[in-house]
């Protein structure tokens, strides 16, 4: 279930009782699973102090009960620009030997995912965001005297080797005849997904996928409060039925390795969800998009990083 932020707000007074606990709940689930003072600070300031909160709202509530209504909610996120689909992992058998791709499938269904292309106008489109938007990349160096050498300084991915050699290496695709006169620019692309509890006293987990973009300084990308992070997919766990349908299908229980190796493919396989054609035309050709300032660029999403956790155990 995909964690929601206080700009979601609006969203959820509808789903439980009264905006106080919408507030409660939305505060219980940000920021990491054990509270430090600054989380108690935020709890100060933006719930207790809400406009919103109501002591009173809160006679008789079942905490427990508010937060399984989140179950629910996730029906409503189709419309948020989250669509969800199934995927095939094909699966090996020890002493079954066939041709991969005939090669027994199983499939999962329920994967949560969005579109990266529709992420990437969102945030060119809104002006909070593209005021401290960097399109152009540069070399970032620092002189300690007058008479000293300059040195170069490495502190943003717009400041890197990689992006600045993209950027130069889009200038010189040829301009579309339609639209001769715009401007080429690389947004580039910063995934993050790690596997993490949802409550510290059940089994209940989640591996949500971040996108962060690199044309942002990473001061403001540490920002909880900055919403620059965007949920971009949900990689589900195997489910529990996999063995079941394992031993049907070969009538022997999955290996430890066969575990790992079908939790490897799911991961695999879901990401061709998220790079998906639409994308990937994208990455090719470039996608033109209105920014905030009204000026049309043909726009670039070049992946620049990609930090995860595989969860094989």
């Amino acid at each position: 279930m995909p964690v929601l932020s206080l700009s979601e707000l609006p969203g959820l007074v509808g789903l439980f009782l009264n905006a106080t606990i919408a507030l409660l709940i939305q505060w219980f689930y940000s920021g990491m699973s054990t509270k430090s003072l600054a989380d108690v600070q935020h709890l100060i300031d933006d719930v207790i102090m809400h406009e919103d909160f109501r002591a009173e709202d809160l006679h008789g509530i079942n905490f427990a009960q508010e937060v399984k209504k989140l179950d629910a909610f996730e029906s409503s996120f189709e419309g948020k620009g989250w669509k969800e689909s199934s995927v095939k992992i094909r699966v090996p058998c020890p002493g079954y030997e066939c041709d991969e791709t005939e090669a027994q499938e199983f499939e999962v269904p329920g994967v949560l995912h969005r579109d990266l292309v529709d992420i990437i106008k969102i945030t060119c489109q809104d002006p909070d965001t593209f005021n401290s938007f960097h399109i152009v990349p540069f070399k970032e160096m620092w002189k300690p005297s007058e008479s000293a050498e300059p040195i170069r300084l490495y502190r943003e991915a717009y400041t890197s080797d990689e992006m600045v050699n993209v950027y130069e290496e889009v200038q010189n695709i040829p301009p579309d005849p339609s639209s001769p006169n715009i401007e080429n620019v690389v947004i580039e692309i910063l995934v993050y997904s790690d596997a993490t509890q949802l409550a510290q006293f059940s089994t209940a987990s989640a591996h949500p996928v971040y996108s962060f973009f690199g044309n942002l300084s990473k001061y403001i990308c540490c920002q909880p409060g900055s919403h620059v992070a965007h949920h971009t997919a949900y990689f589900p766990q195997l489910p529990d039925l996999f063995t079941d349908w394992y031993r049907e299908t070969f009538g022997q229980d999955p290996s430890d390795e066969t575990i790992t190796h079908c939790k490897r493919e799911l991961i695999h396989v879901v990401w061709t969800l998220i790079l998906n054609a639409a994308f990937m035309m994208a990455y090719e050709f470039g996608i033109l998009v209105c920014f905030a300032d009204k000026i049309v660029c043909r726009v670039f999403p070049h992946l620049f990083a990609y930090m995860a956790d595989y969860p094989e155990k």
